[in-house]
């Protein structure tokens, strides 16, 4: 929901570029974009592209494999700079959304994380790629896009009087950002009697 602004953060699943980044090489498009479009542009797509799509679990087993200490950087570090620049994005754009009610959006966005851990959004995608046509990473899709989908029909119920769900609907989406409790999502925000189904 647009105005008041009413967003939920999903970490969704981890695309990596095709080829090593490399800051000399800016021509090599395969070492610097991860979309799908690129990326079947590849001459080794077949081969490559299962070790392109991992869920963000696939990445904390190789964050720690690679720190050589159990951690999970993803929570303690990734999440909340790429969640913090994600209300930043929000609101610095909320001017140009669509204000009718009952409409939502799945955005998709591209990071970088560089060797500190530092996220840098490099795009936002009003239409992102929700078919990965690898298993793991389209589980995670669907069950994204059916869990969105009654986010946003229960914020938008006269019976909800434009509040979001109860945490039961929230399994894997994260609050971010709600407006019309003056809320940045920086605490627990105030719930909302609003039934969900399951």
């Amino acid at each position: 929901r647009a105005h008041p602004m009413l967003a939920f953060f999903h970490e969704g699943y981890i695309r990596l570029a095709m080829e090593p980044y490399s800051e000399e090489n800016t021509e090599d498009r395969f070492a610097h974009l991860a979309s799908s479009r690129v990326q079947r542009e590849h001459a080794d797509y077949t081969r490559k592209v299962k070790r392109a799509l991992m869920t963000i679990d696939e990445l904390v087993a190789e964050l720690s494999r690679v720190v050589g200490e159990p951690t999970d950087p993803v929570e303690e570090w990734i999440k909340p700079q790429l969640k913090a620049a994600m209300r930043h994005v929000l609101k610095s754009g909320q001017m140009r959304l669509v204000k009718a009610n009952g409409q939502f959006c799945i955005l998709g966005v591209n990071a970088v994380i560089d060797d500190d851990l530092n996220v840098y959004i490099t795009r936002l995608s009003r239409n992102p790629s929700l078919h990965m046509h690898q298993q793991n990473v389209d589980q995670i899709m669907s069950a994204m896009i059916c869990e969105a989908t009654e986010i946003a029909l229960q914020a938008n119920t006269r019976e909800s009087g434009g509040r979001f769900c109860a945490p039961s609907c929230l399994e894997h989406f994260e609050f971010l950002l709600d407006e019309s409790t003056h809320d940045d999502g920086s605490a627990a925000p105030a719930m909302g009697v609003v039934s969900c189904s399951s």
